[in-house]
């Protein structure tokens, strides 16, 4: 596969999973299943964007793609436990952060990646 086939998948996985995120965000202080099932979502694609960085060494150790994956894990680290213990309490302010954190630095690599209609 090619680096452009393989930029575009990372692309759209992103997209998969920022859409998670927001979904998540949305319930950050709900303590009920429903929390918990879309932290679940948002871990599938979450791993689902790392099995495919792994597709293209360069692009998967590109600055770009490095730096939103570690932002995607600091939002989800915000979230640990909700799938276990319902009363597990988040930090609103936090998620909010990290959430626009992920989003700054998935423009910044969804450019880096020549995807400029992404990156709005």
């Amino acid at each position: 596969m090619d680096m452009t086939n393989t930029a575009e998948i990372i692309v759209k996985q992103s997209k998969n999973t920022i859409n998670s995120m927001e979904n998540l965000k949305r319930h950050t202080t709900k303590n009920d299943q429903i929390r918990s099932n879309l932290f679940e979502k948002f871990c599938a694609n979450e791993h689902s964007l790392r099995v495919y960085s792994y597709m293209d060494a360069e692009i998967s150790q590109s600055t770009e793609v490095k730096t939103f994956m570690e932002k995607v894990a600091l939002f989800g680290g915000n979230f640990i436990g909700v799938n276990t213990d319902f009363e597990t309490v988040v930090d609103k302010k936090e998620v909010q952060t990290a959430f626009q954190e992920a989003i700054s630095t998935f423009y910044t690599m969804a450019r880096k990646l020549g995807f400029e209609n992404e990156a709005h």
